[in-house]
């Protein structure tokens, strides 16, 4: 039975990689990705479906108000609010999936070079014995790339370089991109609706507006993630795995990329 690739979950990793004749734990993670970009891709819908729609929209809601002078002024602010909701949604999941992909290929290049990656850390003998080689490795591992989803998005993508030898040539427009809708998924989650606080020139505690919105998320630049993610993966799959893209690769990789991220006007 054919199915259709918006309604991918994570678990249908296996079912994906029996279509495309491929078994590669590589290809797992480019796959999730390519699923949750293509969910993540709802969100546009839903800005654009409000966006042209909003004198419908506007006069739907104002008939479900009581009548009054602000009801026309109340139900456009409700609507906009909704349009700006769907956007800030769209920036913080792009951002949150982006994060998860370089999880997923730092976990992938720590085991692929443990050595490289344990470096001279000491296995105390008893360890070994009562837990074996693998284990013992496996929880340095895992702790190693806890620690390093705690660096920014530009150090992981250094570390990864580090490892793989060779750099991942992204564009400076693409880095600046990244860095920039970091900070405004990073205002819309923990700093936006927050009070801040500090002390006045008599050390009492005073208490300070929340930010301002973020200025106008330029939607389209996210499409910068998704470059970085794929241009990331060519060279693991090059540089790391020792092998060409294969087709299969390179359609998924193109379904990414071409991931329609579009600002509304």
């Amino acid at each position: 039975m054919e199915r259709s690739q918006d309604n991918f979950e994570l678990e249908d990793i296996d079912f994906l990689e029996r279509i495309n004749g491929e078994k590669s734990e590589a290809l797992s993670f480019l796959v999730a990705y390519t699923v949750v970009s293509l969910k993540i891709n709802r969100f546009s819908a839903v800005s654009a479906i409000i966006n042209l729609n909003k004198e419908m929209m506007v006069e739907f809601v104002r008939d479900g108000l009581r009548s009054s002078a602000s009801a026309d002024e109340l139900a456009s602010g409700m609507v906009e609010s909704y349009y700006e909701l769907a956007k800030e949604m769209w920036l913080v999941y792009a951002v949150a999936a982006f994060d998860s992909f370089l999880n997923s290929a730092t976990s992938y290049l720590f085991n692929l070079y443990p050595a490289k990656i344990i470096g001279d850390a000491e296995i105390e003998v008893r360890q070994l014995l009562s837990k074996g080689k693998a284990e013992v490795i496996n929880s340095i591992i895992s702790k190693k790339v806890s620690a390093a989803s705690r660096d920014s998005f530009s150090q992981r993508i250094r570390l990864l370089e580090g490892i793989v030898g060779e750099s991942f040539s992204i564009s400076s427009d693409d880095m600046s991109a990244m860095k920039e809708l970091v900070k405004d998924r990073n205002l819309v989650i923990h700093e936006r609706d927050a009070f801040s606080f500090s002390l006045d020139d008599a050390l009492n505690v005073i208490r300070n507006a929340p930010k301002k919105n973020i200025e106008r998320v330029h939607l389209r630049s996210l499409l910068c993630l998704n470059r970085i993610a794929c241009q990331i993966y060519r060279i693991i799959i090059i540089k790391s795995v020792k092998r060409n893209i294969t087709e299969r690769e390179l359609a998924l990789l193109d379904a990414i990329e071409c991931n329609p991220y579009e600002l509304h006007k």
